[in-house]
C-alpha cells in the first residue's frame, strides 16, 4: 500500500510547488474537485442554457428552440445524487454541442478534470473518426487500425460521445474528424470518455479484419509529446520539400515578414507555378506586410496556377483574411453578406471574462454599429455591402488543400475562393458549413460550481449566396481519404493530387 495518495514521488513534488507558490507569494493551487451535487450540476446546466440563449447571436442555425429545449429537460432530469465532474462536463458540452457551433465551447477548468489527452501521444498515436468508427495510424507500420476500445469503453461509444459532443459547423454527420489535443477541446472531451491519464490498454484490428490486438500505450511526458510533434512536423516538410524540390520551387522572397512558419511561399520557374503554404492567419503589423509583399511578387509573376496550403490552418484574424482574399478576389467583394449579433450590453455579467484586450476592443468595435440597428426577433443583423480594398486581383486557376484541421478563417477563405473563382478544392473536410458561420468569442463565462468557462461567440455571419454547398456544407472536389495516406505525407499527397488534376485540366501530362 502506497503512503500517500498519489504516490511518494507526486507527493513530494505537490509539497515542494506549495513551499516555491509560499516562498514567492503565489497562490497554492486547491485540491481539483472530483465531484459535485446534482443540485450543483443542474444549477450550471441550467445557467449554460441561460447564457446561451442570451448571447448567442446564431443559436438556432442548425437546431431549434423546441429541440434545445427538450435536451436540456432531459439532461437536468439524467442525474440524482452526486455527479462526478467528468460526468458533468460530459453532460454540459452535450448540450453546447448541440448548438453546432465549433467556436461555442465548454472550456475545463483543468485541475479539475483528469487530463490524460496530456498523456495520449496524439503525434505517435493520431485518431481519426469515419464513418461512425474510430481509427488510429500505428506508429511502427503508419498503417491505419480500427480501434475496438481503450481501457475497456468500447470504440463506438466514444464516437458517439465526440459526435454529440463536438460542435463543428453544422454538426458532424459523416465526414472525416481527426481528435486532437487542442482542436475544439476533443483531447478533453477524451480525457473525460476514459477518465484515465494512462496507461492505456488499447484493443485494435485492422479494417476489415476479425483478429483482434491488444497493446498498451504508455501515457506521454509534455517533453515527449513534443518530441514525437517535432518528428511527425519533420517527415511532413520530408515529404513536401521533395515535391516541391522535384517541381522546381523555391523561396523567392527574402524578407524577415515573410516567415515560413507562418507564410511559406515558393515558386517554380520551371513550371510558372505558385505555392502558398498559410500556417494561420497572424493579426500582426509584420504578418501583414508579409501578406502584402507574397501576394504583390505573385501578381507581378502571373504563375499558371497558384496552390494555396491551408492543411492544419485552424484560422485566425479575420482582417488578414480579408487581405489575402482582396488579391485574389474580383475588385468589389465580400466574404458575407450579413453580419448577426445578439447582446449589446455594454456591462457583461461579473462571472465573463475578456480573453485579451484585442478581443475586448473588437467587442467595442462592434457595439458601435450593432447599437444603431434596430433588432428583429431579438437580433441585429446588418447588411454587408460588397466593398473594394484597391488590391490588383490574380486572375489564374486556383487550388485549394484541405484537411479536416482546416477550420474557422480558412473555411471561410476557400468558401469565398470557391464562390467567385470556383477554386478546386482538394483534401478532406470536416462538417465545414458554407452558408452559417460565428466568429471567435471575445472571452468566456465561468460556471459557478463547477468552473468550467462557457465560451459563446459575439457575432455570426451569414452567406446564403454559397449555393454550391449540398446542404450548406463545403465539400472537395478532389477528395484525399485521410485513411489511405500516411497523415505525414497528407499535405504531399494534397499537393500531388491537384498538380495532377492541373497537368490533365492543360494538356501537360508529363512534367519537364
Amino acid at each position: 500500500m502506497k503512503p500517500f495518495p498519489w504516490g511518494t514521488g507526486t507527493f513530494y513534488r505537490y509539497i515542494f510547488a506549495i513551499l516555491i507558490c509560499l516562498v514567492l507569494g503565489m497562490p497554492v493551487a486547491a485540491e481539483p474537485k472530483k465531484y459535485m451535487s446534482a443540485q450543483k450540476f443542474k444549477d450550471d446546466l441550467f445557467e449554460t442554457y441561460n447564457t446561451l440563449k442570451r448571447f448567442h447571436p446564431h443559436l438556432y442555425a442548425h437546431t431549434s428552440p423546441e429541440e434545445l429545449d427538450k435536451l436540456h429537460a432531459e439532461l437536468m432530469s439524467s442525474v440524482s445524487g452526486i455527479v462526478s465532474i467528468n460526468e458533468a462536463y460530459l453532460s454540459i458540452y452535450e448540450l453546447v454541442g448541440a448548438v453546432c457551433d465549433e467556436h461555442t465551447l465548454l472550456l475545463p477548468d483543468k485541475p479539475h478534470l483528469l487530463p490524460s489527452y496530456e498523456g495520449w501521444p496524439w503525434f505517435r498515436y493520431h485518431l481519426i473518426v469515419a464513418h461512425e468508427k474510430l481509427f488510429s495510424e500505428n506508429p511502427d507500420t503508419n498503417a491505419k487500425d480500427e480501434i475496438v476500445s481503450i481501457n475497456g469503453i468500447n470504440a463506438s461509444d466514444i464516437v458517439k460521445a465526440l459526435t454529440k459532443k463536438v460542435g463543428h459547423d453544422g454538426c458532424l454527420n459523416d465526414e472525416y474528424f481527426f481528435v486532437s489535443d487542442n482542436l475544439n477541446v476533443s483531447g478533453q472531451l477524451v480525457s473525460a470518455i476514459i477518465g484515465a491519464r494512462g496507461p492505456f490498454d488499447i484493443l485494435t484490428k485492422s479494417p476489415g479484419a476479425n483478429d483482434i490486438s491488444k497493446s498498451k500505450l504508455e501515457a506521454n511526458s509534455h517533453w515527449k509529446s513534443r518530441v514525437d510533434k517535432g518528428k511527425f512536423r519533420s517527415a511532413e516538410l520530408r515529404s513536401l520539400g521533395k515535391l516541391l524540390q522535384e517541381e522546381g520551387f523555391v523561396r523567392p522572397i527574402d524578407d524577415p515578414s515573410v516567415r515560413p512558419r507562418e507564410l511559406d511561399y515558393r515558386y517554380s520557374v520551371k513550371r510558372n507555378l505558385a505555392y502558398l503554404n498559410i500556417n494561420s492567419f497572424g493579426d500582426t503589423e509584420v504578418a501583414t506586410r508579409g501578406v502584402e509583399l507574397v501576394m504583390r511578387d505573385i501578381i507581378n509573376k502571373k504563375p499558371d496556377a497558384l496552390f494555396i496550403d491551408l492543411v492544419d490552418n485552424s484560422g485566425g484574424a479575420i482582417s488578414t483574411t480579408q487581405l489575402i482574399a482582396a488579391f485574389l478576389l474580383p475588385t468589389s467583394h465580400r466574404l458575407f453578406s450579413r453580419k448577426i449579433m445578439r447582446d449589446v450590453s455594454r456591462q457583461l455579467p461579473v462571472n465573463f471574462e475578456f480573453l485579451d484586450e484585442t478581443a475586448e476592443n473588437w467587442r467595442q468595435h462592434n457595439l458601435k454599429y450593432f447599437r444603431r440597428i434596430r433588432p428583429k426577433n431579438g437580433v441585429r443583423i446588418e447588411r454587408t455591402p460588397k466593398r473594394s480594398l484597391g488590391k490588383p486581383d490574380y486572375k489564374g486557376p486556383i487550388y485549394i488543400l484541405v484537411n479536416p484541421k482546416t477550420r474557422s478563417a480558412s473555411i471561410r477563405l476557400t468558401t469565398v475562393l470557391k464562390l467567385l473563382r470556383d477554386a478546386k478544392i482538394v483534401g478532406a473536410v470536416s462538417a465545414a458549413h458554407a452558408t452559417v458561420f460565428c466568429a471567435r468569442a471575445s472571452g468566456g463565462f465561468t460556471l459557478k460550481n463547477s468552473g468550467f468557462i462557457l465560451q459563446v461567440p459575439d457575432v455570426c455571419f451569414e452567406n446564403p449566396e454559397a449555393k454550391f454547398a449540398k446542404e450548406g456544407r463545403l465539400s472537395p472536389d478532389i477528395e484525399i481519404d485521410p485513411l489511405g495516406v500516411e497523415l505525414a505525407n497528407f499535405r504531399a499527397s494534397a499537393f500531388r493530387a491537384a498538380l495532377d488534376h492541373y497537368d490533365n485540366e492543360t494538356g501537360h501530362k508529363e512534367r519537364n
